[in-house]
C-alpha cells in the first residue's frame, strides 16, 4: 500500500475540482494532488459543441448513477448523470453558462451563508470568466474560461427573439449582468468553436507546476481520520488500493451525488443508517444526502419552413458540417445545445424569474430515461421549457458499505404540486411565443399535443408523463450556519477537522440557473477561503 503527503487533497477533478487545483496551485508553496475516478477525456465527442448527445450517454463519460421509480412520473425510473474524467459534468454539459439572480445569492445570505450574497459571489463570478462581450461592472473579460455567443445564428432565431418579445418578453442582451428577466442569445463555455471545460481551462494552464499532482483513473473509495481530523485518502489505481496522506485539508469535489456517498461511506452521515450498512460512524451528519433539488423540464417543439441545424444530421452534410467545425471552428457542430433563452416569471408576485425557456435549432426525440438523442430528418426547433425555483427534494443513500456500488437516489419530481402548474405553465408561455409573429409565419407544425385552451388535469398529466431532469442536482451537503447543516459557510464539514466540501452539493436552493458557473464560482470563492485560513493559521 503506497502513500504519499500532501497539503491538499482534491477528489474529483470536475467543474469545482478543477478550479481549486488551478487556484491553490497559485501558491508554489502549497503542494496540492488532484485525484479523478475517469479519463483524461480527449475524445472528439467532448470537444464537439454538438456532441454532447454522444459524450453524455456514454458510461466512460458519465456514472449515470441509479434512482427509485419516481411515483409522480408514473413509476419512471431515471438515470442521473455526474460527469466521469477531467472536466468532470462541464465535458458532458449543454455549456450554459449562467449565474442565476441576485436574490439567488442574496436568499443563502438570509438563511445564514454570510459571505455568500450577490456583491459577494460576484467578484468570483467575474474572476473564472473572459466574456465575448468585454468587461463591465458586472462581467469579467481577463478569467480562464472563455464565454462567448453562438457561432451561427441563422434566421430562425432572429424570428424566435422577436416574437417572444411581441409575446410580452423584453429584449435582454446579457442575462448574466444588471438584470435577468427577458429574452436573447445564450452564452456557452465555448473557446474557438471547441468546449472550453474546465480541465482545458483552468487545469491545462497549471499542468506544468511541480507542486500539483494530477492522478486520473483513480477511484476514492473513503476518508482517512485521525484523532476526528481527516489526514488523508484511500483510492483504488491500476487494481491496487493506495494511500495518500494530507498535513491540510481533504476536500471533496465529486459533486452532489457523489460527494455524499463519499461522505457516508467514510463515516460522517446519518448513523442509523451507516451502523445498518455496518460503516463506523466517525461524525453523525443527518442531512448528508438530504435537500437534493433538480430543475425539471418539458419539451415544446415545432417543424418549420426556414432551415434549422436538422439538416446537419443528413448523411450527405454530416462530413462538410465537420470539416467546417474542424477548419475553421464554425458552423452547427460548434454550438451548444441552445442558441436563446426566455428567463420569465410563472407569476407577477415572484421577485425574480423562475421559468426557463431554452430554444435548440434542431427538432429532436430524447426519453426521459436517457437512453439516446435521434435527429429529425425535418428542419424544426425545440424549446426547453423548465421550472428554475421548485419546492420538491430528493435525497441521496447508501445501499452498500462496497465502494463499486454507487450512491442511489430518491427524487419525486412533483412532491410539490406547484411544481407541476408552474412548469405547466412554462410550457404555456412557450407555445404562445409559437403562436406569435414572425415565428408562426414560418412554423409548418406544432408538435405538441395540447393547445393553450386545454384543462389544466390535461396539462398536469401530460407534464408527469413528459417531465425531464436538467440534470442540475443541488444540495446534498447543505451550507449553513444552523447545526443541520452539512458544511459551514466556509464549506467546512461539521464535527470534523480538516475537511471541505466544494461543489453545488453545498448550494442551500437551487439557483434560477444552469448549474455549471455557480459550481465554478464556489471552487473559486472556495480557494481564497482556504488560502486565507491557511495564512492566519501559519506562526
Amino acid at each position: 500500500m503506497a502513500s504519499q503527503t500532501w497539503d491538499y487533497i482534491i477528489v474529483g477533478a470536475g467543474s469545482a475540482g478543477c478550479v481549486l487545483a488551478n487556484r491553490l496551485s497559485e501558491d508554489p508553496q502549497i503542494r496540492v494532488l488532484l485525484l479523478e475516478a475517469g479519463g483524461d477525456n480527449n475524445a472528439y465527442a467532448i470537444r464537439i459543441p454538438a456532441g454532447l448527445a454522444s459524450a453524455i450517454f456514454q458510461d466512460r463519460y458519465n456514472w449515470k448513477y441509479p434512482a427509485l421509480a419516481d411515483p409522480t412520473r408514473a413509476g419512471l425510473v431515471d438515470s442521473w448523470s455526474g460527469g466521469r474524467g477531467l472536466g468532470g459534468s462541464s465535458s458532458i454539459n449543454g455549456m450554459l453558462f449562467m449565474r442565476g439572480a441576485r436574490e439567488d445569492y442574496d436568499g443563502w445570505r438570509d438563511l445564514g451563508c454570510e459571505g455568500w450574497d450577490y456583491e459577494s459571489v460576484l467578484p468570483h463570478f467575474k474572476a473564472i470568466e473572459s466574456f465575448e462581450g468585454g468587461a463591465d461592472d458586472y462581467r469579467g473579460d481577463s478569467g480562464p474560461l472563455s464565454v462567448s455567443f453562438p457561432a451561427e445564428k441563422p434566421a430562425l432565431v432572429d424570428r424566435w427573439i422577436e416574437a417572444a418579445g411581441n409575446a410580452g418578453h423584453p429584449f435582454n442582451p446579457d442575462y448574466n449582468g444588471e438584470a435577468t428577466l427577458g429574452v436573447g442569445v445564450t452564452q456557452a463555455s465555448i473557446k474557438n468553436g471547441r468546449r472550453h471545460c474546465t480541465a482545458e481551462a483552468f487545469l491545462k494552464p497549471a499542468r506544468g507546476r511541480s507542486n500539483l499532482t494530477i492522478r486520473n483513473r483513480c477511484h476514492v473509495t473513503r476518508i482517512l481520520f485521525d484523532e476526528g481530523r481527516a489526514s488523508g485518502v484511500e483510492y483504488l489505481r491500476n487494481g491496487h488500493t493506495e494511500q495518500a496522506q494530507c498535513t491540510g485539508e481533504v476536500i471533496v469535489s465529486s459533486g452532489a451525488i457523489g460527494s455524499p456517498g463519499l461522505l457516508m461511506r467514510s463515516g460522517v452521515g446519518p448513523a442509523p443508517d451507516l451502523s445498518e450498512l455496518g460503516i463506523p460512524v466517525v461524525q453523525e451528519s443527518k442531512n448528508v444526502g438530504a435537500n437534493l433539488m433538480e430543475h425539471p423540464g418539458v419539451y415544446v417543439k415545432a417543424f418549420t419552413h426556414l432551415p434549422s441545424f436538422n439538416r446537419a444530421g443528413r448523411p450527405f452534410q454530416m462530413p462538410l458540417v465537420l470539416l467546417n467545425w474542424l477548419l475553421r471552428g464554425r458552423g452547427a457542430a460548434a454550438v451548444g445545445t441552445t442558441v436563446a433563452q426566455i428567463l420569465t416569471r410563472s407569476a407577477g408576485h415572484e421577485p425574480a424569474h423562475d421559468l426557463q425557456i431554452l430554444l435548440s435549432l434542431v427538432h429532436f426525440g430524447i426519453n426521459a430515461t436517457g437512453d439516446g438523442v435521434k435527429l429529425n430528418p425535418r428542419d424544426g426547433i425545440s424549446m426547453a421549457c423548465c421550472l428554475m425555483l421548485p419546492k420538491s427534494r430528493g435525497c441521496v443513500r447508501l445501499t452498500s458499505a462496497d465502494p463499486n456500488v454507487p450512491p442511489q437516489v430518491q427524487h419525486t419530481m412533483f412532491e410539490a404540486e406547484d411544481d407541476l402548474e408552474r412548469l405547466a405553465q412554462a410550457a404555456r408561455q412557450a407555445l404562445e411565443v409559437l403562436n406569435t409573429a414572425p415565428l408562426a409565419d414560418v412554423i409548418d407544425e406544432v408538435d405538441f399535443p395540447l393547445g393553450l385552451e386545454a384543462p389544466t388535469g390535461d396539462w398536469h398529466d401530460l407534464v408527469r408523463q413528459t417531465a425531464f431532469r436538467g440534470d442540475h442536482p443541488s444540495g446534498t451537503c447543505r451550507m449553513g450556519s444552523d447545526e443541520a447543516s452539512v458544511v459551514d459557510p466556509r464549506l467546512r464539514v461539521r464535527g470534523v477537522d480538516g475537511l471541505r466540501v466544494v461543489d453545488t452539493s453545498i448550494i442551500p436552493v437551487i439557483p434560477r440557473a444552469n448549474t455549471n458557473a455557480t459550481a465554478m464560482m464556489i471552487a473559486d470563492k472556495a480557494a481564497a477561503m482556504i488560502r486565507e485560513d491557511r495564512s492566519s493559521a501559519s506562526p
